[in-house]
């Protein structure tokens, strides 16, 4: 039967259900498409605050990283520098997430910061194990320099000791103005000898405290000149144990010398590290947090 040949009311009815049937399936069509779009849009929103929340804590963990470091560059204790190791490892985790949000939203540019700021981490990590390893040299070094300083005062007081013994035999053996005389010189300049000792010794545990270079250039004066002194001493000395103790007390003061300027060079590139973390800190998280914000 043709179209036409329905009765009206019929072709109301028919078209009222179709016009039901194509509601229906842009109905579904439409809630289909919404969902998608919600889900979409949901995913987006969901991954910028994801996105934010793991840029903070980059930036959090990697300020605190900082202060820890430097809290132990200071300090000098197991417990900050253990803080700190642990630190840069969570930090390392939360730069992880935001390379797999950053790959799982095809976020190039994200994960391009999150590269730079784990590429700074670990720069910043190298430097202060740099720091650590300069700092327990440095200890190493002023314990050199205490040694060494102490035999040094120590030989000048054993030198001090024989010219007055020296002395005071030979003038009671009825030596002459020329032997005695000698005694003299020699007493004078071990006098120097020690005087110079302590200078130094006061100067170095100045420049360990001050480490502001004004006792190191005391100690670059009084250095030369106590070699000199060893010298003249030796010109004027014929007793053999006493030659020995100036070849040694010169070689200990050699040794010292060294030490004092290998701990100024490390202390320079202590300063010269904790710069470079400073500048490094700055940038390594809060870059990608601008990044994501």
């Amino acid at each position: 039967m043709a179209f036409r040949d329905i009765k009206v009311k019929g072709k109301i009815l028919i078209g009222a259900m179709a016009l039901v049937l194509v509601t229906a399936v842009i109905g579904a069509l439409a809630y289909n498409y919404i969902g998608k779009l919600s889900k979409t849009l949901f995913n987006i929103t969901d991954n910028n605050a994801k996105a934010v929340e793991y840029a903070t804590s980059v930036e959090r963990m990697a300020l605190s990283t900082i202060m820890e470091e430097k809290k132990y560059l200071l300090e000098e204790t197991d417990e900050v520098h253990q803080r700190a190791e642990d630190n840069v490892k969570e930090l390392y985790d939360w730069l992880d997430k935001v390379d797999e949000l950053s790959t799982e939203y095809n976020n190039e540019e994200l994960l391009e910061q999150s590269k730079v700021a784990r590429e700074g981490t670990e720069e910043y990590a190298e430097l202060y194990r740099a720091g650590v390893a300069g700092l327990k040299q440095n200890k190493e070094l002023v314990a050199a320099m205490v040694e060494s300083g102490n035999i040094v005062g120590e030989a000048a007081d054993n030198f001090l000791q024989m010219q007055v013994d020296a002395y005071t035999a030979a003038k009671a053996a009825g030596a002459g103005v020329q032997e005695l005389d000698a005694n003299v010189q020699r007493y004078i300049i071990t006098t120097d000898i020690y005087e110079h000792a302590l200078k130094i010794m006061r100067a170095e545990k100045e420049e360990v405290n001050y480490k502001d270079r004004v006792a190191y250039k005391e100690m670059l004066v009084l250095l030369p000149e106590l070699m000199d002194l060893y010298d003249d001493l030796e010109k004027v000395t014929t007793e053999k144990e006493q030659l020995r103790l100036i070849e040694e007390a010169r070689q200990v003061t050699k040794e010292y010398n060294e030490a004092a300027a290998a701990w100024i060079e490390n202390d320079g590139k202590l300063n010269e590290i904790l710069g470079d973390m400073k500048e490094l800190g700055e940038v390594t998280g809060i870059t990608l947090k601008k990044e994501v914000a």
